[in-house]
């Protein structure tokens, strides 16, 4: 019964006095099924959505990691703990330092590279305010076809309500072909990395 519980652990989103008829989508349970779908993807679990008294009941895992955060179940408490990272990445195509000592940065954001060996990226970052403790952290990119092309070497640091500002490089990249590639920030929680925002970086 407990694992039951666990699994399908729910965010109430809607009151409603709506009635699902359980043709539509089938029942899981004996409750009618209900369609997820998080920013434009239909989100996927071994245990779905459903309707009980009148409110969409929603697995909390499933819905929570296609929004980028991260789970956490504590059986003994019967808690289930969402956390979000305020995250921004900001991608630099060459640091120079001045003659006066002071360093600048070109093409600042810049999300474009293209097709051929000895590429790297140059991230800056921030994460927002966590309840305080030493976070570990990375980056990860995949190619158009979804596959790890490189990952940096882990980060870490402690993070408090003030968040923290640090840069990731990674080198000796190479772009086989032309296509949308995923950068994906990485942070650890509960012994396993998991990705708390992505974006986008095109190669021509």
């Amino acid at each position: 019964m407990k694992r039951k519980i666990a699994l399908i652990l729910a965010i109430a989103l809607i009151s409603t006095g709506i009635v699902f008829a359980a043709s539509v989508n089938g029942t899981f349970a004996g409750l009618s099924v209900v369609n997820v779908i998080v920013n434009g993807k239909t989100v996927s679990s071994d245990v779905p959505g459903v309707v009980l008294e009148g409110r969409t009941m929603l697995p909390a895992r499933a819905v929570a990691e296609s929004l980028n955060a991260a789970v956490s179940w504590d059986k003994s408490t019967m808690t289930a703990t969402i956390v979000k990272p305020d995250v921004n990445m900001i991608f630099v195509d060459e640091i120079n330092k001045n003659s006066d000592g002071s360093w600048s940065a070109d093409n600042v954001g810049i999300r474009f590279d293209t097709v051929g060996k000895e590429k790297w990226i140059d991230l800056f970052f921030t994460v927002g305010p966590l309840a305080k403790a030493t976070y570990q952290y990375r980056i990860v990119v995949l190619n158009p076809a979804g596959e790890v092309l490189k990952t940096s070497a882990e980060g870490k640091s402690v993070i408090d309500s003030s968040g923290i500002v640090g840069e990731i490089v990674l080198d000796e990249l190479t772009y086989q072909k032309a296509g949308n590639y995923t950068v994906q920030f990485q942070m650890k929680f509960n012994d396993q990395f998991v990705t708390v925002e992505d974006t986008v970086l095109v190669v021509e």
